[in-house]
């Protein structure tokens, strides 16, 4: 993005998406109905909010590389 090849990039939560197969895979278990289709959410990330908190969602097991 720096080099202005990209002008961004959509990434997802992955801790959200894990979070929410356990829970629904808990939900199937336990007999409760649950959605067909779950949206986990998406970010667009570009130039003017990488430097926000946006660097959880690029880097979620690690300190900010940014």
């Amino acid at each position: 993005m720096k080099d202005k090849i990209i002008s961004g990039f959509v990434v997802q939560n992955l801790l959200n998406m894990g979070y929410l197969g356990v829970k629904v895979g808990y939900d199937v278990i336990k007999g409760k109905d649950v959605k067909e289709r779950i949206d986990t959410g998406t970010t667009y990330i570009d130039l003017d909010n990488i430097e926000e908190d946006v660097q959880k969602l690029l880097y979620p097991l690690e300190k900010y590389q940014y």
